[in-house]
């Protein structure tokens, strides 16, 4: 995700706006990752692309909106068991649900298999009260979905020890956090990674530079900042792929017959606990 920022300062989700969403698609019985770019951009797409990207499918819109919409419509199609980023809180789908809370988006709802009756009751009578009183209300938040976003965010536990992000009925990984216990290293960036795990060189790009670029429109610098966002969120299956760690920890959940994502989010006491349990059985 690469969103706007202002001057040097870090992308705030409460004023500033998404421009890029990169999803990298794999499948667990096939190495190919496929990408699809979203832009959130002034300038009215046309049908021949001006950034140069031939090796994956971008959508271009004009309202912000739009593109969480078409996010969630992608997301649900697809329907993965597992979400991931590298820093799934500040600069992957954490930033996204609170960018989206504050357009009145229900994000985390909408992207969950098993979604909240209460949200679904209050979009179907604001639907209803639509159809009657036939207001614009479109553009106006939603305060039973802002208040389910914050208390989904502001999980404290989570921040400190998991994603702190949860979609129901699917697995959201914070990859930095699992590459702690997987790689000793004195710098967890994912430039670091990237060089011990994979033996790559991957650039470090500040965002006032990528916004610059951003900025620049189609057929200048713009598809260098694509290009760069695409890379990076193939770079997080790569790293994930190439430490096998979802292989690994199937079979352990398999073995000590917890789920996949106690394996990870859970010590060691809850593997002790499980294996006398299974040898009785």
């Amino acid at each position: 995700v690469l969103a706007e920022s202002r001057a040097d300062l870090l992308p705030d989700p409460q004023f500033d706006g998404v421009n890029i969403v990169a999803l990298g698609f794999q499948n667990d019985c096939d190495a190919t990752i496929k990408v699809q770019v979203l832009l959130h951009s002034k300038f009215v797409p046309c049908q021949r692309s001006l950034d140069g990207l031939s090796d994956c499918k971008v959508l271009n819109f004009t309202d912000e909106k739009h593109l969480f919409k078409e996010f969630m419509k992608i997301v649900s199609s697809s329907d993965p068991d597992i979400l991931m980023g590298w820093d799934i809180q500040g600069s992957s789908l954490g930033f996204l649900a609170e960018r989206a809370s504050h357009l009145g988006l229900g994000l985390l709802n909408d992207l969950s298999r098993t979604p909240s009756n209460s949200w679904i009751n209050s979009q179907d009578t604001e639907t209803s009260e639509k159809s009657i009183l036939e207001p614009d209300i479109s553009d106006t938040p939603s305060l039973d979905c802002c208040a389910q976003q914050s208390s989904i965010i502001e999980d404290e536990w989570g921040r400190t020890h998991a994603s702190g992000v949860h979609v129901g009925g699917r697995i959201v990984l914070n990859l930095w956090r699992l590459i702690r216990g997987e790689v000793k290293l004195n710098l967890y960036s994912v430039e670091a990674v990237a060089e011990a795990v994979l033996r790559r060189k991957v650039p470090s790009l500040n965002h006032k530079v990528l916004t610059k670029w951003f900025s620049s429109g189609p057929g200048k610098a713009r598809y260098q900042c694509i290009k760069y966002v695409m890379d990076r969120a193939k770079l997080n299956l790569e790293i994930l792929n190439q430490l096998d760690m979802v292989n690994r920890t199937s079979e352990l959940a398999r073995v000590f017959g917890i789920d996949f994502f106690s394996v990870l989010s859970r010590g060691s006491l809850t593997i002790l606990t499980s294996s006398p349990f299974l040898l009785s059985m």
